[in-house]
């Protein structure tokens, strides 16, 4: 049995894979500005002076890294970290690596709906693009509470493309 079909790429398309590439170059400089930002400020050259016989014990050639690493805010440098630092550092891990976690989602979906649902995923993926500057904007500022609308506003129209796309697939399938 051969099936045979044309495939068009609908008009809205580009605007939608524009929006893909926005939110790359956002996660990507999410993680270079906040997350290198953050590192530093942190994980000072006096705060990881108390970790440096225990490193050279490990690692007689080296010393702990200025900048905390491998620490992503819950390891043995965060520990010895005052409350306050220790909750805006994460804040600032958080918002990258929930970025990261969810990229890759929202890529796909807006890929895929893109092509069985244009008009509406091209709209998704501009409130995205938006949304993900707010969540960020507000983490960073008013603490983990406050990211809500952020996430809601990217989140909720993303699940509706996802299942509207998922719905549509069946029944162009059977």
């Amino acid at each position: 049995m051969s099936l045979a079909t044309g495939f068009v790429v609908p008009e809205q398309f580009p605007v939608t894979l524009l929006c893909c590439a926005i939110l790359c170059v956002e996660c990507f400089g999410c993680g270079m500005y906040i997350g290198m930002k953050a590192r530093p400020r942190t994980f000072t050259k006096e705060h990881m002076e108390q970790f440096k016989e225990e490193h050279q014990k490990a690692f007689p050639k080296g010393e702990p890294a200025v900048g905390g690493w491998p620490d992503a805010g819950d390891g043995r440098y965060s520990d010895k970290l005052p409350y306050k630092t220790w909750v805006e550092f994460n804040n600032a891990m958080r918002v990258h690596m929930n970025f990261v976690e969810m990229l890759p989602v929202i890529l796909f979906t807006l890929i895929l709906g893109g092509l069985f649902v244009p008009v509406v995923t091209m709209w998704v993926a501009i409130v995205n693009t938006v949304a993900r500057l707010i969540y960020t904007y507000s983490y960073l500022t008013k603490g983990s509470n406050s990211r809500y609308l952020g996430a809601v506003a990217g989140s909720l129209p993303l699940y509706i493309i996802l299942i509207w796309t998922v719905v549509k697939l069946f029944t162009l399938a059977f």
